[in-house]
């Protein structure tokens, strides 16, 4: 990666906005409050993640302070695009040097397709344009695909945006938008120094986890409309199975890359929650100071988290 840039939507959505617009504000909180609960347990038996969530229980926003929404006419492509603007002058060439650039769109702008060719055409480029589609983790797998393209040989500078429009699928009247945000990322990937740049990765699937979030249709006014729904089993199931997840690929990447936790100056991650750095900080034994965090600023946005923690 040579150069790498952020950008939110100019909206911002403070706890006393929605405090303001939404009936459930003041009334039972059963979306978020079943999501992110304590668990009846004891200390020793709880674990790491509801040790760490244990302190927002009492605040209804879980520790989300504000988030940046997509106004009406606004679109994660413009998002998208105004990022890989910047990202380009940043990174030493100009934009006839990107050869492929690859979106990851959660969601795109329009159904069925994703931004990949609308971002290539309002930048004016000749290069190819690929959708990539990971859920949270595109941007981290768009990044270890252009790498592998790079050092293949196949292109020589790959442009990668990123962007997430959760505002667009969250209703006032369910508290799972109460934590979710809008923004885009953008990255240029080419050729590094030995020694630099992606040293090694590990990933795994999570089938585990199917169902826990979902997109659902709903119809509003006569139309049909994408709304995001958790399941009431989704915050018991993550507790219960990401710290396998997380440590297992964590052990798996370092070892291929042959250092230790003690060697990282600084420890990247998405953070999909308030308390996510230091849920994670405790799983890797890693001092939160080496940590970072934009989840108060931005609140959930899903695959922009982690090049929104990076460039921070």
């Amino acid at each position: 990666m040579v150069s790498l840039a952020v950008k939110y939507p100019r909206r911002v959505v403070t706890n006393e906005d929605i405090r303001r617009r939404s009936p459930a504000a003041g009334a039972a909180r059963p979306t978020i409050s079943t999501l992110w609960a304590g668990h009846r347990k004891s200390e020793a038996e709880r674990g790491r993640w509801a040790a760490a969530m244990a302190p927002y229980l009492a605040d209804p926003f879980r520790g989300t302070v504000v988030r940046r929404h997509l106004d009406p006419g606004e679109t994660s492509r413009s998002l998208e695009v105004a990022a890989a603007r910047e990202a380009i002058a940043r990174s030493g060439g100009d934009a006839e040097s990107i050869e492929l650039v690859i979106a990851v769109s959660f969601l795109p702008d329009q159904v069925g397709v994703g931004n990949a060719t609308f971002v290539c055409g309002e930048l004016g480029l000749r290069a190819a344009a690929w959708n990539l589609e990971s859920a949270c983790s595109g941007t981290l797998v768009a990044y270890q695909t252009a790498c592998a393209l790079i050092r293949a040989g196949h292109f020589k500078r790959i442009l990668i945006v990123a962007s997430c429009a959760y505002s667009r699928y969250s209703e006032d009247d369910d508290t799972i938008g109460w934590f979710l945000g809008d923004g885009a990322a953008a990255m240029v990937v080419a050729e590094v120094p030995r020694g630099e740049g992606l040293l090694s990765q590990a990933s795994r699937h999570t089938a585990e986890l199917c169902g826990t979030f979902r997109f659902e249709t709903r119809a509003v006014d006569g139309d049909a409309r994408f709304v995001v729904r958790a399941d009431a089993s989704a915050g018991r199931r993550l507790a219960e199975l990401q710290d396998g997840y997380l440590l297992g690929v964590a052990r798996e990447a370092l070892a291929r890359a042959g250092v230790g936790v003690d060697a990282l100056r600084l420890v990247v991650f998405n953070t999909p929650t308030a308390w996510f750095h230091d849920y994670v900080a405790a799983l890797l034994e890693v001092e939160p100071a080496r940590t970072t965090t934009t989840y108060p600023q931005i609140g959930n946005v899903g695959p922009v988290l982690l090049p929104a923690n990076l460039h921070h």
